[in-house]
């Protein structure tokens, strides 16, 4: 059921639902975990008629069915109910939003454009593990506990796809663990293809503003959401674990430097961009 602010959200954005027109082209923001993406939503939700957005509640990572979600998956639960979402409400949307993998688009009748946040692979799993950490009811905590809380155990224990090559592999849109480098080629041309933009976390504002520009925002107010304050727990890795970290994280570790060449070649300089 709708809390009452979103009914009266909604009932406010009728009118100019109304009397407006889709887009002719559709804004996919992929939310990779720990990259300020809920900061990033807030902006998106401030620009689009919330008619026009699609934002799957409760998306994580894992079927309930068992599994990696992903869309080349139509058959396990979530996804499918995702896709007879989507096919009611897809006429009118301008805007999608959250923690989905690369793969919406072929769902979707009109262009898409894919834009998202990436981080330094290091911040972005430490993060996630003090986050995980400090919410005993998060479901990737149990498999924390069962290694002693020793994040490089269970990364080697190949127990955690969500702290390992992730970033990668929501952007390529396979569910298939990636501990190997052979698909780096594979990566560097599939992000160059189909990402109208990828910024970084470290450069936040400046790729928020770009996308203002380029979005054509009117308004961009940005009020920092979901930051970490890790009360219960808060550990800082040791050389261990940063080498776990980097071991699992190879991918995600090539795909960050690319950008961050990016961003120091190109003006505006946080962003890569194709003719998506």
């Amino acid at each position: 059921m709708f809390g009452i602010k979103k009914t009266l959200r909604l009932a406010a954005a009728l009118p100019g639902y109304v009397a407006s027109q889709p887009k002719p082209m559709v804004v996919v923001f992929l939310h990779v975990p720990k990259c300020a993406g809920t900061t990033a939503n807030d902006a998106f939700r401030a620009n689009y008629n919330p008619w026009r957005i699609l934002e799957p509640p409760n998306w994580t990572t894992r079927s309930r069915a068992g599994g990696l979600l992903c869309f080349a998956k139509p058959e396990l639960p979530e996804v499918a109910d995702l896709l007879r979402r989507l096919e009611k409400v897809q006429h009118r949307i301008d805007c999608v939003l959250g923690h989905l993998p690369f793969g919406i688009h072929r769902h979707i009748e009109r262009p898409c454009r894919y834009l998202t946040f990436i981080r330094d692979p290091v911040a972005r799993v430490w993060s996630s593990y003090n986050h995980t950490m400090n919410d005993p009811s998060h479901f990737l905590y149990p498999v924390l506990e069962r290694h002693k809380f020793d994040l490089a155990a269970a990364l080697d224990a190949g127990e955690l796809p969500e702290f390992a090559n992730h970033q990668s592999r929501m952007l390529l849109g396979e569910p298939a663990l990636c501990y190997s480098m052979a698909d780096a080629d594979r990566l560097v041309q599939h992000v160059q293809s189909q990402f109208h933009f990828i910024g970084t976390m470290e450069r936040f504002e400046d790729g928020m503003n770009t996308l203002k520009t380029e979005l054509r925002w009117p308004r961009m107010e940005l009020h920092r959401l979901n930051v970490g304050a890790y009360e219960r727990v808060q550990r800082q890795p040791d050389k261990r674990q940063v080498a776990a970290i980097k071991w699992h994280n190879q991918l995600d570790q090539l795909l960050y430097d690319l950008v961050c060449q990016k961003q120091r070649k190109q003006t505006p300089p946080e962003a890569i961009r194709s003719a998506a």
